[in-house]
């Protein structure tokens, strides 16, 4: 009797342990997720930043007149900017400057039709890209998966000058990338900013 109860006892001993092996291997697995989705939306936030920041900071390069061209709000999210396009000359000797563009997209799924989106907490938040035209032929993008992009137009003072591109000294940038792979990282998005003087 006392045999039986003995292997019993061993018996929910292992596999008390056995699930709390399971539960630390699948806990590490979460991390590892969360570490990979948190490196991958770091990484993109900076490389699409700083490459942002480099083309902007030479808005108006050769350019005689206002370089800003055209600025467009999102026409359904408030805050957001749908595209924007600014005059520079690609290289010294050009004839004529070119016309590069930022353009907000939606991503979609395989079907074509619905768009693509991040769940955070309850809510279900769209994904875009944004596109870097370069008289018009796309040249670039930023990865899929930005939840969050303006720019704002500012005088010198730094007061919103958006509808008068005539009047712009200085360009803010922001956008917000959401972490991909994680629905339950304790990181959400990422979020980067940068205002640019105006040449």
């Amino acid at each position: 009797m006392f045999f039986i109860y003995d292997n019993l006892a061993a018996t929910l001993v292992a596999m008390a342990v056995m699930l709390v092996l399971l539960s630390m291997q699948q806990r590490m697995r979460d991390v590892s997720i969360e570490q990979v989705g948190m490196y991958t939306a770091k990484k993109h936030s900076l490389d699409f930043g700083l490459w942002m920041r480099d083309d902007i900071a030479n808005i108006g390069l050769g350019v005689s007149g206002p370089p800003v061209v055209e600025h467009t709000p999102h026409a359904t999210l408030a805050g957001m900017t749908s595209s924007f396009s600014f005059l520079k000359k690609l290289n010294p000797s050009d004839a004529t400057p070119s016309t590069i563009s930022y353009q907000l997209e939606e991503v979609y799924e395989a079907d074509g039709v619905t768009q693509q989106t991040l769940q955070v907490d309850t809510l279900s938040v769209p994904l875009f890209e944004v596109r870097r035209l370069v008289n018009g032929v796309v040249e670039g993008k930023s990865a899929p998966f930005i939840t969050y992009f303006a720019i704002d137009l500012l005088d010198v003072n730094g007061v919103s000058v958006s509808g008068v591109v005539e009047l712009t000294e200085q360009v803010r940038m922001t956008f917000s990338m959401g972490v991909p792979y994680a629905s339950r990282s304790y990181v959400r998005e990422t979020h980067w900013g940068a205002t640019i003087q105006v040449n």
